[in-house]
């Protein structure tokens, strides 16, 4: 099914998207601590946010071509197993 570099890519993406959701949290809590940088900070973390949306749209993606890409080979199980058995 899925192969060890698939894997490991999703779980470099995952530490990845965690890094991502606690520099979000520190940037928030930055925003209220500095009222100065409070715009620089919601700024920031929009655009943090923006990333974690994308990336999270390419795991669904890449799920989605995985399980296609199974239903093909069932497909084609199944083909073939329909075609011995009329060869029989």
């Amino acid at each position: 099914m899925m192969r060890r570099k698939d894997r490991q890519a999703l779980s470099d993406f995952t530490r990845y998207i965690y890094g991502l959701a606690v520099l979000n949290s520190a940037l928030i809590i930055a925003g209220e601590i500095l009222p100065p940088f409070r715009i620089f900070t919601y700024l920031l973390s929009s655009f943090i946010l923006a990333k974690f949306y994308f990336g999270c749209s390419d795991v669904i993606i890449f799920y989605s071509e995985q399980m296609m890409a199974i239903g093909e080979e069932l497909k084609r199980e199944r083909q073939l197993r329909q075609q011995l058995e009329r060869e029989l």
